[in-house]
């Protein structure tokens, strides 16, 4: 599939990838905050736990010492977080995948839209964005114009984002059924932790990249 380039103008993604960034660095303090959370409610529950009775059929992990406003407040600022994260990664997804068509590479397989269609598009967005984002990652890395590869460990760091941030999504489904809602909770927001600073470390590598690239692309010009 091919688009001309010069319905592509090349945008360096520096600042961009910055503010995405720093939108991540937000969104791993909230999770740290949920873990802190987590970590106090269990174990003021197993502390009450303590002091009933051994037949009582409380289970561990039920008791919030948090007020239900707080804990309103708090979601739905966690929950504003990560509606602006996943919005500033899908311009960024399309952003870095158009740049690729302007610093003339060959043998892309979509459409800048595409790309941030098959995030959205339930079912699809399970495998297609990992694909998507390897075919961003090694053409922004290829080592001359004719889109020769220098592959690198961070082919890797690409699949241990994206099965982090799948753990993140489908753990909560059946956590809460292997473990007391606090620790599943723990578990499932050390995955979003260490997914982000596996986004994080992708996204400068693509920004460095792409300039290289397009550095590449003027001189041969």
């Amino acid at each position: 599939m091919s688009y001309p380039s010069r319905l592509h103008s090349y945008v360096p993604l520096t600042r961009l990838s910055r503010f995405l960034t720093i939108v991540l660095c937000i969104g791993i303090l909230f999770n740290l905050i949920s873990i802190a959370m987590s970590v106090i409610s269990f174990t003021a529950s197993e502390d009450i736990n303590l002091g009933l009775n051994s037949n009582t059929s409380k289970p561990s992990g039920s008791v919030s010492i948090f007020s239900s406003d707080f804990t309103y407040l708090y979601g739905a600022l966690y929950s504003m977080v990560f509606l602006t994260i996943s919005i500033i990664f899908l311009y960024w997804f399309y952003r870095s995948y158009s740049n690729l068509y302007s610093l003339e590479v060959n043998g892309l397989k979509f459409s800048p839209i595409k790309a941030v269609g098959y995030c959205i598009i339930p079912i699809i967005n399970l495998w297609k964005p990992y694909y998507i984002m390897k075919e961003i990652w090694t053409f922004s890395h290829a080592t001359s114009i004719s889109n020769e590869f220098s592959l690198s460990d961070s082919n890797s760091n690409i699949k241990r984002w994206w099965v982090l941030f799948l753990f993140s999504i489908f753990f909560p489904l059946i956590g809460g059924s292997l473990f007391a809602q606090p620790i599943s909770n723990v578990i499932t927001n050390i995955a979003l932790i260490l997914a982000s600073v596996m986004l994080i470390s992708i996204l400068k590598e693509i920004t460095i990249g792409q300039e290289k690239r397009y550095n590449s692309v003027n001189n041969t010009r």
